[in-house]
């Protein structure tokens, strides 16, 4: 036995961190070791003294691993070939922080396991990984913890994988073309592979995100992330009028009835129409987190509170909120004699081409895919609904002008995101700096907002909150168009107001490539998801453009910006840092219908004159800069989003499912469904009685453009709450107004003429 402490060496293999491609080099560590036995087993086992001082293959292991990881980080953090998102970046180095710790079990040496590479006091992956990869670490090790990092991030990942987006250059891909890159992923055991045009969706296995970032042809490497309209507004409501109208609803579908119908005033279009329910559609679709992973759609089937018929085509992976049961019971009290209803969890362009196939005439959303496109929709990926192997990211704007083309009238969540933007044109300050990433510098050009004339603009963040942020720019999507693709590479940093003195962000964005080569590729998007670490509220928001080492002439500024927060905040009702615009994505699609939300209390039907809209209520505008083919439009098309508000707040069995005592406002036990969620499928259903009404009468169908104007023209007018000088007619935050089944029924009848649409200047 040798009892004084062991110098060994180890030769290993470990890549170097010169900036190029990896390359293997022989680097020694010597490690000074506490105990004699370095493998953990019985000594016993040695032969002698020359073996005993040999390091073990688990030791072997885990140095080597240490060691990779100062490379790994830097070729992963701005390569030079793709666009790879933060969420994959951080997932990778969770899983190698995995991969250590089961090392550290089979029994690392003491000498070794003392040293944590990811320890939160590591200055050289600090700013690498972000103050939200502590909150995560031991992902791999919690069924719960990963299933709340599912929930919190918005992506679909699980112990098989995370559900990923590529986007493909067909020209770089190795011979075989995009069927050998299937065969090759297949191969490296990703699963659920769908293709379309030059958009690749899969289950991508966690350990493998490394290896996809080398194979040609892939331009963007992104996370699906799949946001249910957040619903987290228990710190708002509280401070809202609690009024109660005299009379009370009598259940026409089931126990519980929507409060949303009566003040929608569908009630009495059916009083007035008994022949007209929406018997005569086929069904309604709905895509949203999932229908009944709570087990609670037996009853409701029960009570009678869903139709007897409902498909699900797709359920949520996983535990849910279920969400999807929630807006059905809404959408059935307005709608009590629809014989079916189709669910799809939110693949979304694939569910939403699917509920379509299968006859829904109507189809209502309230999700939104983070990284869509702000400031293009790009042309229709097929000419009919007969091709449908379309993938998660194709553009679901596009799928959403196919549908309604077919005659399909489209409904979606405008967004519970108030005013929480920043919209306006790029100005560079000239101010450059570089920010220190531990193992290496970039240099950043800062954009001077105009709001606070500054490279900074500070904003609050209450401590522990989780915050989105989705970045966008006024240059070519890869994604949508193909190449070539964005110009430049844009960041955005978060400091403390102590840390922005010194340049050292508490967390970045850094998707995009960040080589000389990353020019004309990939999208203008970026995401960043962080937690406010303390200990203040106070913190600074800054945007820089990458200036890449190497290259002659600086990449070209974008003209315009746009910036959403999708806030988890209680301060205040009204967005008390920024103000901007909110609905994009396919909510924003020419042929979509978004819907604001009112509380059903603050309707003219329980006595608020006129109807008031939510402060949380997303505010529209957001500008397209492109036409369908990539071109840049001289001048950008401004879409009057949302186009009308519906009611929320009303009553279900089961939604939500927490916070049931908070949520209850009436203390009748039944949980009150709020955000534009809930409004959603109330108008959805609305529309489904006009296309009843439609064939019952045997009049012509509505095309769901048509039945849109009719809700608009026949909708109460709303003030703008921020803005209220813009209180008359169409504005951004309550569209044409709050929705009125009765002025829509009495124009259709012709008994009521609807006012003319509204004209009004828009200044950019």
């Amino acid at each position: 036995m040798v009892s004084a402490p062991l110098l060994l060496t180890f030769a290993l293999l470990i890549s170097q961190c010169d900036g190029q491609e990896p390359q293997d080099a022989q680097t020694e560590l010597w490690v000074e070791l506490e105990q004699p036995n370095t493998r953990g087993g019985n000594e016993t086992d040695l032969d002698d003294e020359e073996q005993r001082d040999q390091p073990s293959a688990v030791d072997v292991m885990y140095a080597q691993l240490v060691k990779s990881i100062p490379a790994t980080a830097r070729r992963l953090f701005k390569p030079a070939n793709i666009q790879l998102d933060t969420v994959l970046f951080q997932l990778h180095f969770l899983h190698v922080e995995q991969r250590l710790f089961d090392l550290r079990r089979q029994g690392v040496s003491a000498a070794l396991a003392r040293d944590d590479p990811f320890s939160a006091e590591s200055g050289a992956m600090r700013l690498l990984l972000g103050p939200s990869f502590q909150q995560w670490r031991g992902l791999f090790r919690n069924e719960t913890t990963l299933r709340q990092f599912a929930q919190d991030t918005a992506t679909q990942v699980s112990s098989e994988g995370i559900v990923v987006d590529m986007t493909i250059d067909e020209s770089r891909l190795e011979p075989g073309g995009i069927g050998g890159l299937i065969l090759k992923l297949t191969s490296l055991g990703l699963t659920g592979i769908k293709h379309f045009r030059h958009i690749v969706s899969a289950r991508l296995p966690v350990e493998k995100i490394d290896f996809m970032t080398r194979i040609s042809g892939i331009l963007v490497l992104r996370a699906s992330q799949v946001l249910v309209i957040p619903t987290g507004l228990e710190g708002r409501l509280r401070s809202l009028p609690q009024r109660q109208k005299g009379s009370v609803a009598v259940p026409l579908a089931g126990k519980v009835t929507s409060q949303g119908d009566e003040s929608m005033r569908t009630d009495r279009v059916r009083e007035m129409f008994p022949d007209i329910n929406g018997s005569t559609l086929t069904c309604i679709g709905f895509l949203s987190d999932s229908f009944d992973t709570r087990g609670n759609a037996e009853t409701l089937f029960e009570q009678g509170d869903l139709p007897a018929n409902v498909t699900v085509l797709e359920e949520l992976p996983g535990n849910g909120t279920d969400e999807g049961s929630g807006m059905m019971e809404l959408a059935f009290d307005v709608v009590p004699g629809c014989p079916k209803f189709e669910f799809h969890t939110a693949s979304f362009a694939q569910g939403i081409l699917d509920l379509a196939e299968l006859g829904c005439e109507v189809i209502v959303d309230d999700v939104i895919d983070l990284p869509e496109p702000m400031f293009a929709d790009g042309r229709p990926n097929a000419p009919t609904l007969t091709q449908q192997h379309t993938a998660h990211n194709t553009i679901i704007a596009q799928a959403v002008d196919l549908v309604s083309a077919a005659g399909k009238a489209y409904y979606s969540s405008a967004g519970n995101n108030g005013d929480s933007a920043i919209q306006e044109y790029y100005n560079s300050s000239g101010v450059r700096n570089n920010i220190s990433f531990g193992f290496f510098e970039l240099e950043y050009e800062w954009h001077k907002f105009s709001q606070t004339d500054s490279i900074d603009f500070p904003f609050t963040l209450e401590v522990d909150r989780l915050n989105f942020g989705i970045l966008n720019w006024d240059q070519r999507y890869a994604s949508v168009f193909g190449l070539p693709g964005k110009l430049c590479d844009l960041d955005i940093f978060i400091f403390t107001e102590e840390s922005v003195k010194d340049l050292v962000p508490i967390t970045a964005s850094f998707e995009g490539a960040g080589g000389v080569d990353f020019i004309e590729r990939g999208d203008p998007i970026e995401v960043i998801f962080f937690t406010n670490p303390g200990p203040g509220e106070n913190l600074v928001l800054r945007i820089g453009k990458l200036i890449p080492a190497g290259v002659e002439e600086p990449p070209p500024d974008p003209d315009y910006i746009g910036l959403v927060w999708f806030r988890r905040t209680t301060i205040g009702l009204i967005e008390p840092d920024f103000f901007g615009n909110t609905t994009y994505g396919h909510s924003n699609a020419r042929t979509a219908t978004a819907v604001g939300a009112a509380e059903y209390l603050n309707t003219t039907e329980f006595g608020t004159v006129p109807s008031r809209v939510n402060d949380f209520s997303s505010r529209g505008g957001v500008l397209i800069w492109f036409g369908p083919d990539g071109e840049k439009l001289e001048q950008p098309e401004i879409r009057l989003k949302p186009n009308v508000c519906g009611p929320d707040g009303a009553n279900t069995n089961f939604f939500p499912p927490v916070n049931r005592e908070e949520r209850d406002r009436e203390g009748d036990g039944f949980p009150n469904f709020f955000g534009t969620s809930a409004s959603a499928p109330h108008v959805a259903a609305l529309a489904g009685l006009i296309i009843d009404r439609q064939r019952v009468r045997n009049e012509p169908a509505l095309t769901p453009e048509q039945i849109t104007r009719l809700l608009e023209s026949t909708a109460e007018d709303m003030q703008d709450i921020v803005v209220l000088e813009d209180s008359e007619g169409f504005d951004f935050r309550t569209g044409f107004g709050f929705v009125n089944g009765t002025k829509a029924f009495e124009a259709l009848e012709g008994i009521w003429a609807p006012r003319p649409p509204h004209s009004f200047p828009i200044q950019l």
